[in-house]
């Protein structure tokens, strides 16, 4: 199933929170993938409404701060566990006409 960067970017509260997470730490596109955290925001060391404020960011902004923060690979391999798409960049679009999708 796919769905659009729009229905992602509306997913940023507590009852329902994604993120898109380079799930291997290496900044790659290929390796993007849309993490739904929403049963995890309780969980989370630093407090649910860190996600969720990250959740309402561009998405290249919270693939940074996941990063920048230095999390562990802990951290890295609990996200695994989350993870219910990956994100891929459509070719025929501009940026601005939805460049990229999520594949479910």
């Amino acid at each position: 199933m796919l769905t659009s960067l729009l229905f992602l970017l509306s997913c940023t509260q507590e009852e329902d929170c994604w993120l898109v997470l380079d799930s291997k730490g290496n900044g790659r596109e290929e390796d993007l993938r849309v993490v739904d955290v929403t049963n995890y925001l309780q969980e989370h060391p630093g407090g649910s409404e860190v996600l969720v404020e990250v959740a309402d960011k561009d998405f290249s902004q919270a693939v940074n701060m996941f990063k920048s923060i230095g999390h562990s690979s802990d951290a890295m391999s609990t996200m695994q566990d989350y993870v219910i798409g990956t994100f891929v960049k459509d070719p025929t679009k501009e940026r601005s006409e939805g460049e990229y999708f999520i594949q479910l």
